[in-house]
């Protein structure tokens, strides 16, 4: 039966039942059929102001816990008696640690990794967002839930790195927070795709009753940071009933601003002066080995203390003040810079670390400072929860969500434009070419006439005129001096749902029936060149009619404009002829603005409004849901009923992605980007039985131990995707208590995660890169297999001993975006647990430990490589993987090495994006163990929560003889913690907290063997590990009445700087403070 058939059936179905089913008179069971049963709290007030409340412990049997519907299942039940680790959060926490977003709570767990976006460098991500990664597996393979049901993402089709499916938590609004649940393993049976690596839900206090306001204030790098006012939140939360109790009315308003933050602005980031920089070492022999140096050393290049020479990173070959050179680069005089002026001063061109490109220090201007730290971003939250009685046994309940936030950057530190011919033989090879400017040039000074005069080449095609070219980056074209990123986000989510409950044959049930909307839509705004104009631009004399600098195009008759302009580049003689497919986006005579390309020349407004141009892109997803279920008693055992829970949901998700109509006519410097756009739609249905076995009534005890209660839980999901087709899910799970303190948990279910939109219908586009070559000199001993990467390296016909590739050392063009041809992830987890709660005489107060194994397998793992991974696949294993190797191509004939630009064996072309990388094996063990006890100071608390690896296993050709084990490098850590300690006394509450880490190998598969020195510390020795280190954060509320709570948190109270003694001096840890300060007062 098709779907909507299915839905529509059910939702008359069940509303006829509940209309027909308890007559007047007939009394229904409270504590089972009302409503508020399902919203009850976590536990009672005395667990909830205690370190108990996020714990995982079994019911001690008082009978003082309620049932909530945990995250995992659809039935009401004590968190406490879960058959899968689930760890929560409660509200009162959140308030009390001061926790000032919904993001926050959640990233204060251990095994959830901080994928927070908030600086230039995305990493997939828009400026701002916050999404939940459990166990650091992938954020979409993490199912984040409101309320027990999806909502829409808020990532474009064009963001790379970020599941398409993942949930903003900005989203979600913290003070109507009742809870968060975290399931540690699977969930897709009772959820569906994407929860692979577990569940988050937020669920809502929607009887909130009252009128509060709360403002939070942050200072980030306390004491180090310049011309900073803070971030600043404040909410206005209010709800209450009306029409005489039948209906409820929760709302939460929310802005927050915070200033962009740059690393100029930072004391100990400003200028780099206490920079650490790793590089080669160049020593006799070891091509391979890598060293890390401070400011008081001296590089291997270097002629004294780098601290002295300067510790940023400068484009040398490219400086934004514009160098002079000769014929094809050649600057036999030296090197030289110009001034605004249009005068040449000597260029100290810093000390060179490995890159032609790149250098460190010098005089000539860096980027460093005017890197992002944090983004300035405005955002404003409205979310509405309704709730209307409109019979005795039927709700109707309708949510809005709308998130409105603007963010603004820096963007890319050296983001061009350049004039530089590497990058392309003429203006629409996306870079223009080293402009040719003849010694009359109107914007030359003296000194840059004389070193023209002097150049030993002269241009036949002008008549042996005299010139140089110019190589630069256009870094002054910015209005701030730094390129802008602008993002505006929208979010919308509207759903409604009618809820009831009735009675068959004496039995309590329990249905809902309703459908979501969400929509989110963003506009990406930067600025990028004209290409034609910026060469008019340059292209200036002496217009005769003002007798001021001015454009030839305005004023020479008959001008050739970019088809022939006098800036072309000689060397390249017939390419030199600039022919762009935008020609004419120039203008009319009179509009061009000239531009001084002499110098650092921020501030030409005239000329930056005539060059630059915005470049616009914008995306939306749709996401819509229809969903039904029947929930009940279905029989009953001697241990009790059986209950089940039936459902279905059709979901349709799409996402569309409009480019920028500039850079489609190739007037920019960006790749053509076609207009794109995806979707799927998935029918669903499920059944939950939750199975009582024994309970303790049967006598299966002895001593108080033995089996008191026994229960299974079974899910199932069947899931129809128009996209990847048909599957099943099951889940099969146990909870055994063995005595009043004691209990074991566990199960094994499989898991599906259909690949992401983004990754399958990513826009195709053009992208630069480099990579470190596996058969270059420097890292063909090196990989997960040496022998098998040497051995495939030298079987090549163009390799040969010192072979050199030049991808490694400059970006090579290459092609990014989707793969329609991925499969389904297939992922099965196991778990298995003990609760432990004992109540001795000998343990003061309560102490609980939970302690849960998690084991996932993943097949066919779904993972953008980057090229240097490609590569690697493909040579480091004897098979030599085609699905690697043919994703780039090497150099294989002389007839293809363009006039020398390339060598054999060089790569001239690759593609990069999600592939099906093979198997990923996981294990983890989950530690939670709370104590509390009352002293004569105050109530105690004591909390450890660890998260202890296993395995991470990975076997990138999907062969499990190839599996290898990656915990204990550094990027997968044994160990993540945090000890929490906290004294509660009246109206105080202080709180302590250590967050840490194990160290781990700095490259685990180091070839020991052939290079046991390869990294070098900074005492000059060979080391192999960086070893652990922790942190630490300080907090203090203060609540003198029920009306008002004032909340303190400082990080790193001892204001640490990260260079002692407890820190891997190698990792540069340049730790500073947080003050952050909350208040809510409620009317």
């Amino acid at each position: 039966m098709d779907i909507f058939k299915k839905f529509t059936l059910l939702t008359f179905s069940l509303v006829a039942i509940t209309a027909f089913a308890d007559a007047p008179g007939d009394e229904v069971d409270n504590a089972e059929s009302s409503d508020d049963a399902v919203e009850t709290t976590v536990a009672s007030d005395e667990t909830a102001s205690s370190s108990t409340e996020m714990q995982t412990a079994v019911d001690a049997g008082d009978g003082d816990v309620e049932n909530v519907v945990v995250t995992g299942s659809k039935f009401e039940i004590s968190q406490y008696k879960t058959s899968q680790p689930v760890t929560i959060i409660s509200g009162d926490e959140i308030q009390r640690r001061g926790f000032t977003n919904a993001a926050a709570a959640l990233f204060d767990l251990p095994q959830i990794s901080v994928s927070a976006s908030t600086s230039g460098n995305q990493n997939g991500l828009q400026a701002g967002q916050r999404i939940a990664n459990n166990f650091g597996l992938g954020s979409g393979r993490t199912l984040t839930l409101i309320d027990g049901k999806r909502f829409v993402s808020s990532t474009p089709l064009n963001y790379g790195g970020t599941s398409t499916g993942a949930v903003d938590l900005n989203n979600i609004p913290v003070t109507l927070i009742k809870r968060v649940e975290v399931l540690s393993a699977g969930g897709s049976a009772v959820y569906g795709s994407d929860a692979i690596a577990g569940v988050v839900n937020y669920v809502i206090d929607r009887e909130y009753t009252g009128f509060d306001v709360q403002a939070n204030y942050s200072q980030a790098y306390l004491g180090d940071i310049q011309d900073y006012d803070g971030n600043k939140s404040i909410t206005i939360t209010m709800g209450g009933e009306f029409n005489d109790g039948r209906g409820h009315l929760a709302i939460a308003l929310q802005r927050d601003t915070q200033e962009e933050i740059n690393y100029g602005q930072l004391d100990r980031y400003r200028d780099c002066k206490e920079d650490l920089i790793s590089t080669r070492t160049y020593a006799d022999g070891k091509p391979y080995q890598v060293g890390y140096y401070d400011g008081s050393m001296t590089l291997p290049y270097g002629s004294g203390p780098q601290g002295e020479i300067g510790m940023c990173s400068v484009l040398k070959i490219l400086p934004f003040e514009g160098a002079p050179m000769d014929w094809y680069g050649v600057t036999p005089r030296g090197n030289f810079l110009f001034t605004p002026e249009g005068e040449l001063i000597p260029h100290d061109v810093g000390t060179f670390t490995g890159s032609s490109f790149f250098y460190r220090g010098g005089n000539q201007l860096a980027s460093d400072n005017g890197e992002t730290v944090q983004a300035a971003l405005e955002r404003e939250n409205l979310a509405a929860f309704l709730s209307y009685e409109l019979t005795e046994n039927v709700n109707l309940k309708i949510d809005v969500f709308r998130n409105q936030q603007f963010s603004e950057e820096a963007g890319d530190a050296t983001p061009g434009p350049y004039l530089y011919w590497g990058f392309g033989g003429d203006v629409d090879g996306g870079y223009y070419n080293n402009p040719f400017l003849p010694c009359d040039y109107p914007y030359f000074a003296q000194s840059a006439i004389d070193f023209c005069k002097g150049n030993i080449y002269k241009d036949s095609r002008y008549g042996g005129q005299e010139g140089i070219l110019l190589a630069k980056t256009g870094r002054d074209l910015y209005r701030n001096g730094s390129p802008e990123v602008m993002t505006d986000t929208t979010v919308d989510s509207i759903s409604a749902k009618l809820d009831g409950t009735f009675e068959v044959a004496n039995r309590a049930m329990s249905w809902e029936v309703g459908f979501s909307k969400g929509e989110a839509f963003s506009l990406n705004t930067t600025f990028d060149i004209n290409r034609e104009r910026w060469v008019m631009a340059m292209d200036v004399g002496i217009n005769p009619n003002t007798g001021e600098i001015d454009c030839k195009m305005n004023y020479v008759a008959g001008y050739l404009g970019i088809t022939y302009s006098s800036l072309s580049n000689p060397y390249f003689s017939s390419t030199s002829g600039y022919q762009p497919q935008g020609f004419g986006s120039a203008g009319l005579p009179g509009d061009c603005k000239p531009y001084n390309p002499l110098g650092y020349n921020p501030g030409q407004t005239e000329a930056i409004d005539y060059i630059m141009v915005p470049q616009v892109r914008r995306a939306q997803n749709e996401q819509t849901i229809h969903f039904a279920s029947l929930s009940g008693s279905l029989y009953t055992l001697p241990a009790g009923d059986i209950q089940f829970s039936v459902g279905v949901e059709q979901r349709e998700e799409s996402l569309e992605f409009w480019s920028d109509a500039a850079q489609n006519m190739k007037l920019t410097r960006s790749s053509v980007q076609p207009n794109n756009s995806a979707g799927y739609d998935t029918d669903e249905t499920y059944i939950e039985l939750s199975i009582p076995v024994i309970d303790e009534s049967m006598g299966l005890t002895f001593g108080g131990y033995g089996i008191q209660e026994l229960r299974v839980d079974y899910s199932r999901r069947e899931i129809e995707n128009s996209f990847s087709g048909e599957y099943t899910v099951e889940s099969e799970n146990l909870y055994w208590q063995i005595s009043d303190d004691l209990a074991l948990r566990g199960g094994s279910q499989n898991a599906v995660r259909t690949p992401d939109l983004g990754d399958v219908f990513g826009p195709q586009a053009t992208t630069y890169r480099r990579a470190n070559d596996p058969c270059d000199y420097r890292y063909i001993d090196s990989g997960i297999y040496p022998d098998v990467r040497r051995a495939n390296c030298e079987a090549e016909p163009w390799w040969f001993s010192g072979w050199q590739s030049q991808i490694v050392n400059r970006t090579e063009e290459g092609v990014s975006g989707g793969n329609p041809n991925l499969l389904n992830e297939l992922g099965d987890t196991t778990t298995l647990g003990i609760i432990f709660t004992p109540d001795y005489d000998f343990i003061p107060g309560t102490l609980s430990v939970a302690f849960d194994v998690v084991t996932i397998d993943v097949v066919d793992v779904v993972q953008a490589f980057s090229v240097s991974q490609n590569m690697a696949g493909c040579y480091d294993y004897v098979e030599r993987p085609d699905k690697f190797c043919s994703t780039f191509t090497r150099v294989l004939n002389q007839a293809d090495t363009n006039n020398g630009k390339y060598e054999l064996g060089d790569v001239n072309s690759f593609l990069v994006g999600p592939n099906n990388v093979g198997v990923r094996n996981f294990e983890t063990h989950i530690i939670s163990l709370d104590h509390s006890m009352d002293t004569a100071w105050g109530e105690l608390s004591t909390r450890f929560r660890g998260y202890h690896q296993q395995i991470f296993e990975s076997a990138p050709t999907g062969n499990p003889e190839d599996l290898e084990d990656f915990t204990g490098d550094y990027s997968e850590p044994e160990w993540l913690y945090d000890v929490t300690i906290g004294l509660t006394r009246d109206k105080h509450a202080i709180f302590y907290q250590i967050d840490g880490r194990s160290g781990g190998y700095i490259e685990k598969f180091q070839n020991i063997e052939d290079q046991p020195d390869k990294y070098i510390g900074l005492n000059g020795e060979p080391i192999l590990t960086w070893e652990g280190w922790w942190t630490d954060a300080i907090s203090y509320a203060y609540t003198p009445n029920d009306d008002l709570t004032v909340g303190v948190n400082l990080s790193n109270p001892f204001d640490l700087d990260g260079d002692e003694d407890r820190f891997p001096a190698e990792r540069n840890l340049r730790l500073s403070q947080t003050l952050s300060v909350g208040v809510r007062y409620s009317f």
